[in-house]
């Protein structure tokens, strides 16, 4: 999937089987939330106040499962001390809604909704580093599946987490955008060819004259019942989202 967010790195990534204990309740906090909200800003407010405070992927609890996990590997790559130590500069959530998905065969195979953490820390003069966590749903168009192993219909729903950790870069602090709270509702207006007008470049918006940003890890697992998990990370893809 291209996680379409401000000239990010592009890539194919993996996905995984759902966590046992303390991610399951997210999961199923995500489902509650999307039967629930009536919008994109409704899924926010309700399916923030439940992710956030609740630590936010429930870390603390996927980190105990096994190594071997895409989950713990999620937890592991996206958590805080990831980034290493600093202080706080952005900690801000906003709503996106129409982002293309791409799959292993460069197709766009899904549309996204998603709540989108955004979180970064000075790690020194000048220096960042930036942990982005995505949660929501994906609904699929018609063609091939997201692993191409297969043919997807049109429709399919699931649920969408992941994220990605950036390199320490280097910029001058310059926020036009909330540095905490709610930022807004972001509308990518992407077509299905990957054209996405809409889709801000989130760096430009805390930062200028950057330098050395790239993407140090990234990983996205979708769920879609019976018909699959696919797991797309850096590491690879396991699995597929087909008919």
């Amino acid at each position: 999937m291209t996680r379409r967010d401000a000239g990010d790195v592009r890539r194919n990534r993996l996905f995984l089987p759902a966590p046992r204990a303390a991610h399951r309740g997210c999961l199923f906090a995500l489902a509650a939330c999307r039967l629930t909200a009536k919008t994109p800003e409704d899924y926010v407010k309700r399916l923030g106040i439940s992710i956030l405070v609740a630590g936010l992927f429930a870390l603390a609890g996927i980190a105990t499962t096994t190594a071997s996990s895409p989950h713990s590997e999620i937890a592991t790559e996206l958590r805080p001390g990831a980034c290493g130590n600093g202080q706080v500069v952005v900690n801000a959530v906003a709503s996106i809604v129409n982002n293309a998905d791409s799959g292993v065969g460069g197709n766009y195979w899904a549309y996204d909704t998603l709540l989108r953490h955004y979180m970064v820390w000075k790690t020194g003069p000048n220096e960042y580093c930036a942990i982005i966590r995505d949660s929501g749903w994906f609904k699929t168009v018609a063609g091939a599946s997201p692993g191409n192993t297969g043919t997807i219909a049109a429709g399919v729903r699931g649920l969408i987490r992941g994220g990605y950790r950036t390199t320490t870069f280097t910029g001058t602090w310059s926020p036009q955008w909330p540095t905490f709270g709610y930022i807004g509702k972001l509308d990518y207006q992407c077509d299905l060819n990957g054209n996405c007008p809409g889709a801000p470049v989130w760096r430009d918006k805390y930062f200028t004259g950057i330098t050395g940003f790239d993407l140090d890890w990234w990983g996205w697992f979708y769920h879609a019942g019976p018909r699959g998990t696919w797991y797309n990370a850096e590491s690879g893809n396991v699995g597929d989202i087909k008919n």
